[in-house]
């Protein structure tokens, strides 16, 4: 109905046309012609930035003349905003002359590594002649701009309070049980969890993409192990989407001291018993410290000391050996 109305997709546009829809803005009248400002959104904008990003949502800010009759006399676009964009419009001099601020960011991976973000901003002038015509020019030169990152701002999380993520595994013996999620069911939350686990725990997925599931722990004389699920669905190396059930060891302290990745499976994975799989890991990779410890307990408990089904969740050198 109002597709005569709107600029044509041309070729050197990021858009294509269906993924565009547009909304409505503003108008001015002057002379012969209307001036209207509206929104362009593109669904999946052609910049390069796919790779990054799932949804790469851009605004296009765009400037129409018309005609009395309402024939398109010139337009441009002069500006975008997104997740890799910024656009600042002041006016200069008589409306509708105008100045646009137009930022670039110069790393989209500063995003997914919650760094602060650099942008290119260049700065550039637009002026509608008595005819209609948009004229721009640029104006100055580009400078950089830094915005902080208010995500690290935020108190990095307290040993006790990370803890408290996760539920005590007081059971005499292990299996995948282990990698159960804990309620209430959320996730670690990040960037705050970097005060106590690394960054470079992954590095086949940018850490924003990562998701985190903590399960349960094991206290032990030494230290805490904890039990999480690491999974991301948008790898920028891997070609699957993966998951990796991990034990994180702490000292008594808080002091992070190691990871061990107990079982990693992809999306192209054929495992019929998941199950199984990871308890059978679990009982040949755990440190042999978290083994004696569970075997510690067990001894104690006098009523199950010799129940076949408990001790045969051991491997065969530890219920040989004691």
């Amino acid at each position: 109905m109002y597709a005569r109305f709107l600029p044509p997709i041309q070729d050197g546009c990021l858009c294509g046309q269906d993924d565009v829809f547009w909304q409505k803005g503003s108008y001015m009248e002057r002379g012969g012609f209307i001036t209207i400002m509206l929104k362009r959104h593109c669904q999946d904008y052609k910049d390069g930035n796919s790779q990054y990003f799932i949804e790469n949502d851009v605004t296009d800010y765009m400037l129409v003349t018309y005609s009395r009759d309402g024939k398109i006399l010139d337009f441009k676009t002069v500006g975008h905003d997104g997740r890799a964009y910024f656009t600042r419009i002041v006016p200069s001099g008589q409306a509708p002359n105008f100045l646009v601020e137009q930022g670039s960011l110069d790393d989209c991976t500063s995003i997914l590594r919650y760094q602060d973000l650099t942008y290119t901003v260049r700065t550039y002038e637009y002026n509608v002649s008595p005819d209609g015509k948009i004229k721009e020019r640029t104006t100055g030169t580009a400078q950089k701009e830094t915005i902080k990152n208010p995500e690290n701002d935020r108190t990095p999380i307290r040993f006790e309070e990370f803890m408290s993520y996760f539920k005590k595994w007081d059971n005499p013996y292990v299996n995948d049980s282990l990698f159960i999620p804990s309620p209430p069911y959320a996730d670690l939350p990040f960037p705050e969890c970097f005060s106590l686990i690394p960054d470079t725990l992954d590095c086949g997925c940018w850490p924003r993409d990562l998701q985190w599931t903590p399960c349960r722990y094991i206290e032990s004389k030494e230290g805490y192990f904890f039990f999480v699920v690491k999974s991301c669905m948008t790898p920028h190396r891997a070609p699957s989407p993966y998951a990796d059930y991990m034990v994180l060891e702490f000292c008594k302290d808080g002091t992070f001291r190691e990871a061990s990745n107990v079982f990693h499976i992809t999306d192209d994975m054929d495992i019929k018993d998941l199950s199984s799989a990871l308890t059978l890991r679990l009982k040949s990779s755990l440190d042999s410290v978290i083994i004696e410890e569970i075997y510690r307990k067990l001894i104690y408990k006098k009523e199950d000391l010799f129940k076949p089904e408990i001790l045969r969740t051991f491997p065969d050198s530890i219920t040989q050996r004691h």
